[in-house]
């Protein structure tokens, strides 16, 4: 979508060249249609020089962040807008996660994407800094989003710190959300310690997921 809407038809050609050779491997039958809809006139011999024409936006990120941003930033709103914006926004998270997660939020209207976004942004950043993750969660003023946050780092956190991911969960406000973190957390838990993860479960009310967690506990177990 946002090949084909480019003006120039050089750039329009080169762009959707370079798509359909990144599709040919998984989907050649897609690959060549999106060939097909290049005019003869304008197809592109070698789109593999990096001297050429328009790259894709995920390309540019790597390349120019400004420019890839800029980009993006002017394509009409919509789905393929938020898609767009989607993609850049994990890319850059991988080395500026707070000013991606930050773009996102600026830029993305939709809810449902906006949160897909900053749930995959935050899961890699609690990977690899939890405790800058956790600052800019608790510097959002938002407080449905800062749950959902907390809740996605908790979640994060539970593969590889279970303890430090239950102290998460617990400070969540009482609800579903953390019930169902409570019991991934206790999930993950239980499998490398069974003990560990009961006496936390055992502690929780049933308004903070108590029973929730337990269940999960016997389920881990249980494999």
């Amino acid at each position: 979508a946002w090949a084909t809407q480019l003006p120039d038809s050089r750039d329009r050609a080169v762009a959707l060249t370079e798509i359909a050779q990144a599709v040919a491997q998984s989907d050649p039958a897609s690959a060549a249609r999106i060939l097909d809809s290049v005019p003869p006139g304008e197809q592109v011999s070698d789109s593999s020089d990096p001297t050429h024409g328009t790259l894709l936006p995920s390309e540019i990120m790597s390349k120019d962040t400004a420019v890839a941003i800029n980009l993006a930033e002017q394509l009409p709103d919509g789905d393929e807008r938020d898609a767009v914006i989607h993609s850049l926004a994990v890319e850059w998270a991988k080395t500026d996660p707070a000013a991606a997660a930050k773009w996102a939020i600026e830029q993305i209207a939709a809810r449902r994407e906006l949160d897909i976004t900053l749930r995959t942004v935050l899961w890699d950043w609690t990977t690899s800094d939890s405790t800058a993750a956790i600052t800019w969660a608790n510097g959002l003023t938002d407080a449905g989003r800062q749950t959902a946050s907390f809740a996605t780092i908790a979640m994060s956190l539970a593969r590889t710190s279970p303890v430090s991911a239950a102290g998460v969960a617990n400070a969540l406000p009482a609800g579903t959300t953390k019930s169902n973190v409570v019991a991934n957390v206790a999930y993950q838990w239980a499998i490398v310690d069974p003990d560990g993860a009961a006496v936390w479960a055992q502690s929780l009310s049933d308004e903070d997921g108590g029973p929730s967690a337990l269940s999960a506990i016997s389920q881990a177990v249980g494999q």
